[in-house]
């Protein structure tokens, strides 16, 4: 597997999920994007609404504290609950097939606990453990039928 870095939040980031995301959105967008991964991408464009106080694209609902990105037909893409410009709550990234494709919880603007991945078949692709936004322990990647593949450490 090939891997690039966020500079946002220095996650490691399956080349070939980045690709496939990179594909799809807009050329005007796709310079930003080769900085951040798809989570810190979303986050970053919600932020630019609440932080100016704009209003929100039709592809951006807000209800109550969270806000939700979503596809073209309507199916939410990600959702993630805000207090002021902080994360804080669960954050969710979805397939089109609704299938999870990434969570985790927030506290604040920090990851605590589990941070997950899966494909798109639903299976398991990635758990690593955070405390304080800070990778603890070994993160383990696994193939879509459930062989770990590699073990990174923190």
């Amino acid at each position: 597997m090939s891997y690039l870095s966020c500079n946002c939040c220095n996650d490691l980031i399956d080349l070939n999920d980045f690709n496939d995301f990179y594909k799809s959105i807009s050329n005007e967008q796709s310079e930003i994007l080769n900085q951040f991964c798809e989570k810190c991408y979303y986050d970053n464009q919600i932020k630019f609404f609440i932080k100016n106080n704009y209003p929100l694209p039709t592809n951006i609902v807000k209800k109550f504290d969270t806000y939700y990105i979503l596809y073209h037909n309507g199916d939410i893409k990600y959702e993630c609950k805000y207090n002021g410009l902080k994360k804080d709550g669960v954050q969710i990234l979805y397939y089109p097939n609704l299938n999870k494709k990434e969570e985790c919880f927030y506290i604040q603007d920090q990851i605590e606990g589990y941070h997950e991945k899966w494909y798109l078949s639903g299976s398991l692709k990635y758990k690593c453990y955070y405390e304080n936004n800070i990778k603890c322990g070994v993160c383990i990647y696994f193939s879509e039928d459930g062989e770990v593949l590699e073990n990174l450490p923190k």
